[in-house]
C-alpha cells in the first residue's frame, strides 16, 4: 500500500505530464509577458477601433470627424469594431470596454503561445 506522499508525488508526475500542466504554464506564461511587457488601453491599434465602437454606441458622437466617417465603411478595423461591440451587448455593458480588450488580449496571447507550442510539438514529434 502506497503512503499519503508517494500518492501525492505519483499524482503530481502525472500532473506535470498531462495536457493541463501545459496549460497552466502557457497561462503564467501569458501573465508574465503582459506583466513585464504592460498593458495599455487606447494607443496603438486601439485608438484606430475605439472610435467606430463609440460611434456603434452612440450615433452621434463625432458626427462631422472624418476620419471617423470614413472608418464606418467597411475595413480591417470594422471586423475588431463590431467584435467589440457585440461582447459589449452580450455583456450588457457591465463589464469595461478597457477590461474587454484585457480579457481578449489575453485570450490571443494564450492562443498563440498554445499554438506556437503544437507546432513545435509536431516540429519535433517529424524529426525523431
Amino acid at each position: 500500500m502506497m503512503s499519503f506522499i508517494e500518492t501525492i508525488q505519483l499524482k503530481l508526475k502525472n500532473f506535470y505530464r498531462s495536457e493541463n500542466f501545459i496549460y497552466l504554464v502557457i497561462f503564467v506564461t501569458s501573465l508574465i509577458y503582459i506583466v513585464k511587457q504592460g498593458y495599455s488601453y487606447g494607443s496603438v491599434n486601439h485608438g484606430e477601433v475605439l472610435p467606430i465602437i463609440f460611434r456603434l454606441e452612440d450615433p452621434q458622437y463625432l458626427l462631422r470627424d472624418e476620419y471617423v466617417n470614413g472608418q464606418m465603411l467597411f475595413n480591417a478595423r470594422t471586423v475588431f469594431a463590431y467584435y467589440f461591440y457585440i461582447l459589449r451587448i452580450l455583456t450588457f455593458r457591465m463589464i469595461p470596454l478597457f477590461v474587454l480588450f484585457l480579457i481578449n488580449h489575453i485570450l490571443v496571447t494564450n492562443l498563440i503561445l498554445l499554438g506556437v507550442y503544437r507546432l513545435f510539438g509536431m516540429l519535433i514529434q517529424k524529426r525523431s
